[in-house]
């Protein structure tokens, strides 16, 4: 192939056979067996699968709030006049 005096047909074709030897390549073996990644997630996918059907959940559904009448009135003892708009008059003051 670096042989000068050679025939560039013969150095060629050398140069051809050299070429896939003349840098490493990186390959990647794969190997497969029973307890691949990809089984693994597939087996445990299947248990949760199974889990979640089993356990249900029982919630009550909610209760509505029911409020008498009596508490929706306003109370006559309070009135408009003794309460300011901070709140009731009767509560003291505090001091800074």
């Amino acid at each position: 192939m670096r042989n000068a005096e050679k025939p560039d047909r013969l150095r060629f074709a050398a140069a051809k056979a050299c070429a896939d030897f003349h840098y490493p390549t990186l390959k990647a073996v794969a190997q497969v067996s029973r307890n691949d990644m990809a089984s693994v997630i597939e087996a445990s996918r299947a248990r949760a699968a199974m889990v979640a059907n089993v356990i249900q959940m029982k919630v009550a559904p909610p209760k509505a709030l029911q409020h008498s009448p009596e508490e929706l009135k306003p109370d006559p003892s309070r009135n408009a006049a003794t309460q300011s708009p901070s709140g009731p008059a009767d509560r003291p003051i505090k001091a800074w």
